[in-house]
C-alpha cells in the first residue's frame, strides 16, 4: 500500500552576498551576506510566515552566506537554533541525489533548505520529476519554492508556491 506521508519542503536561496570579484581569492565558502542582503532575507522570511512556513528543522549549506541566511530565517520563523543543521548535501557542488535521499529518509514534518543556485534549481527540477531545470524555475537570491513531497527520489512532489524575493519582501513588509 502506498505511503500517505507528505513532507513539506521549502527551498530558499541565500541572500545577497559580498561580490565574488571584490572577495578576491579568498575561500568562496567564507563569503558573507552584505548588510543589505541580511535585511532582505529578514523581510523575505517574514513573507514565508505569511505563506504558512513553519519548519521543524532548517538545513543549510555550510557556506557562510547560507548559514547567515538560515540563522535569520530561523529567528524570524521561530525555529529553535538546535534545529538548524549544516548539511553538506546543500553545498553548490553536491549531487542533488544526496539531498533527495535525506528528504526521503525524513518521515514527516516540514523542513526548510537554504542553499545556492543552480544547485537548488536542479533540486527543484528533480523533486518535480524534470531532468533539467528550466530557467522559469530558477530561484533568485532570497527567493523560495515551497513543495509537498511524497517521494523525493521518484519526482513525486507538488509545487505549492514559487515566490520571487520581491514578492516575499512585500509580503514581509505587510507583516510589520
Amino acid at each position: 500500500m502506498p505511503s500517505k506521508r507528505v513532507l513539506r519542503v521549502t527551498l530558499f536561496r541565500h541572500g545577497l552576498a559580498v561580490d565574488r570579484r571584490a572577495w578576491g581569492k579568498k575561500l568562496d565558502l567564507a563569503r558573507p551576506l552584505t548588510e543589505r542582503g541580511a535585511k532582505r532575507v529578514r523581510l523575505a522570511a517574514k513573507g514565508l510566515l505569511t505563506l504558512g512556513a513553519r519548519p521543524a528543522a532548517i538545513w543549510s549549506s555550510p557556506a557562510i552566506r547560507a548559514l547567515q541566511t538560515a540563522k535569520i530565517v530561523a529567528e524570524v520563523l521561530g525555529v529553535n537554533a538546535r534545529e538548524l543543521h549544516e548539511q553538506p548535501a546543500l553545498l553548490p557542488d553536491a549531487a542533488p541525489d544526496e539531498l533527495l535521499g535525506l528528504l526521503d529518509a525524513r518521515a514527516v514534518g516540514e523542513v526548510l533548505c537554504v542553499g545556492h543556485a543552480p544547485h537548488l534549481d536542479h533540486l527543484l527540477a528533480a523533486l518535480i520529476g524534470l531532468r533539467r531545470s528550466p530557467s522559469a524555475l530558477a530561484l533568485k537570491k532570497s527567493g523560495a519554492a515551497m513543495l509537498f513531497v511524497r517521494q523525493a527520489r521518484s519526482g513525486d512532489a507538488t509545487v505549492r508556491a514559487l515566490v520571487g524575493p520581491g514578492v516575499l519582501r512585500r509580503m514581509g513588509r505587510q507583516r510589520l
